[in-house]
């Protein structure tokens, strides 16, 4: 099979346990920082977080985002110092987009007449307007404009002697107004919806839902690594990887970790399949478990997925090596917010509604069920006060963020994780070794089918 996927990391390997059933360690490997330049990755520590320093870690890696211009946006800078800043108000306030498109309407108020004329009859089309609103300017109809003028000026004349009469309303200005709503939601959506932007904020949520649900104070700790995907995958995939080395080392400075976790899916791609090796040796050696997400194409079509002999080779063979027994790989992904809207989570700056009645589906923000099994565990662990619980006795993620959608006069849930899955493609998952997540129905909640590994029980240090 293409692509290297023997490995072995035993020189560095611990052969006593110290305090790993005192403290639960858990190690976050994620893309936090964007296009910030980083350090080499045998110069990054590991870097403890909680709900109170989350913020503070945020300011520190100064995360920073570089669009290129395009899927209706211009080329954009935007630079993150808090968890707010995430969020649509800020981005309002702070990105120069929005307030050009606010610039350019009061530019075009004071400019009525420098637009070609529009038939008589016909109202300015919203493109039109939209493309006034950024760089040309809305005006008067010419034909027919005499009837209009005498009509206005029949008006004014009716409401000049009365002081308590109302101005009549500009429409120029009406079309303006829901020129400018119209252009800053179009920009807002197409931001929030930029696949970069979306993998920056699906790191820092999932991180913030991870460490909003254990108590740090009860012996859980949560750590994190910043490391892009692309520098994992060439990592884990050189003759000598660092991060491997990094993680190992890292253990013998922090304490023993029992989690390590990847906010990444990951599938049957060759890529894919030395990197998942690679996690198994690194399991293997520091006797902590993987925890991450199994490759949303494969969730959307099990069985194909299955019936396709290149990716089941490659899936079979990375199933069977030593050390695929402590990776769990969570399916599918879970909604890390409500999207933002009056019924829902409003802006308090601006009327905004993220999604229309039909959206589509990563018009939602999702992330690895991977950090949800991380948080179960870790809230075992706290339960029990160390590793001895049945993982399988700990199954239900409750209170995970909750979207309606209006359909056929009636409010819908949006499954928790991602898809409402047929008793047939659940146990089509768990046959590949995914350990499947189940939305309910009547509630924002998921289940754990079964804790599982990708070769079959789940090792970890409640079982070794």
């Amino acid at each position: 099979m293409p692509g290297r996927v023997e490995f072995s990391f035993g020189p560095q390997r611990r052969s006593a346990r110290t305090d790993g059933s005192t403290v639960c360690r858990i190690l976050i490997l994620a893309d936090l920082v964007g296009e910030t330049l980083r350090p080499p990755i045998a110069e990054r520590q590991p870097m403890r977080v909680s709900a109170a320093t989350l913020d503070a870690l945020m300011a520190r890696l100064a995360p920073r985002l570089e669009l290129a211009a395009g899927s209706g946006l211009p080329a954009l800078t935007i630079d993150f110092a808090s968890l707010d800043d995430l969020h649509p108000d800020q981005l309002l306030a702070r990105v120069p987009l929005f307030a050009d498109i606010d610039a350019s309407a009061r530019r075009l108020a004071v400019q009525p007449q420098a637009a070609p004329p529009v038939p008589a009859g016909q109202p300015a089309s919203p493109a039109e307007d939209f493309a006034a609103l950024l760089g040309g300017s809305v005006g008067r109809s010419a034909a027919g404009s005499d009837m209009q003028q005498k009509a206005e000026d029949f008006v004014r004349r009716l409401l000049a002697g009365t002081s308590s009469a109302t101005p009549v309303p500009d429409p120029r200005q009406t079309v303006l107004d829901a020129a400018c709503a119209l252009a800053r939601t179009q920009a807002l959506r197409a931001l929030l919806h930029h696949p970069d932007f979306q993998r920056l904020e699906s790191a820092w949520r999932s991180l913030a839902m991870l460490v909003a649900g254990v108590d740090n104070d009860a012996g859980v700790e949560v750590w994190v690594l910043d490391i892009g995907r692309c520098e994992l995958c060439a990592d884990l995939a050189a003759d000598l990887p660092i991060l491997a080395n990094l993680i190992l080392q890292s253990a013998e400075q922090t304490g023993e970790w029992g989690l390590l976790v990847s906010t990444e899916t990951f599938g049957a791609s060759a890529e894919d399949v030395t990197v998942l090796a690679a996690f198994g040796a690194i399991a293997g050696d520091c006797g902590a478990t993987v925890l991450a997400g199994m490759d949303p194409a494969i969730t959307i079509d099990p069985a194909g997925f299955a019936a396709d002999a290149i990716s089941a080779a490659r899936w079979s063979a990375v199933r069977a090596l030593v050390g695929s027994n402590r990776i769990a790989l969570a399916a599918p992904r879970l909604l890390l917010r409500r999207p933002y809207g009056a019924r829902s989570d409003p802006l308090s700056s601006a009327a905004f509604e993220e999604v229309d009645a039909c959206p589509a589906h990563e018009d939602f923000l999702w992330g690895s069920g991977g950090v949800g099994l991380a948080l179960l565990l870790g809230q075992a662990w706290e339960q029990n006060e160390g590793w001895e619980f049945d993982p399988d006795q700990w199954r239900e993620l409750d209170d995970l963020p909750m979207a309606l959608l209006a359909r056929n006069g009636e409010r819908e849930l949006v499954p928790c994780a991602e898809r409402w899955l047929s008793d047939v493609a659940a146990q089509t998952l768990d046959g590949l070794g995914a350990t499947v997540l189940l939305s309910r129905r009547d509630r924002n909640q998921a289940s754990v089918l079964r804790f599982r590994s990708l070769a079959g029980a789940l090792r970890g240090r409640w079982n070794d």
